[in-house]
């Protein structure tokens, strides 16, 4: 039940609202001209009885994580005073 308020999941066999064949084909051609990233592995992870697709893209940016080292006593950033 749960499954199937996910975005674009039909179960196999379902029946499918007229004209809906042809709208995927225009919401996919929309998809091809924006350039959409090219999947590299799909599947489905299973835990006992809820199956959930997955969908793997590759990352299209690099972001490298930002840190401040934190005062122990008071967790300010070092460097940094509040207004005394």
């Amino acid at each position: 039940i749960a499954l199937a308020c996910l975005r674009g999941f039909v179960p196999a066999g379902a029946a499918r609202a007229p004209g809906a064949r042809a709208a995927a084909r225009r919401h996919a051609g929309a998809a091809r001209r924006q350039r959409m990233a090219r999947m590299i592995w799909k599947g489905a992870i299973s835990f006992g009885l809820v199956h959930v697709p997955v969908q793997l893209f590759p990352a299209t940016r690099t972001v490298k994580p930002s840190f401040r080292l934190l005062d122990k006593r008071s967790m300010d950033p070092v460097g940094y005073r509040q207004g005394e």
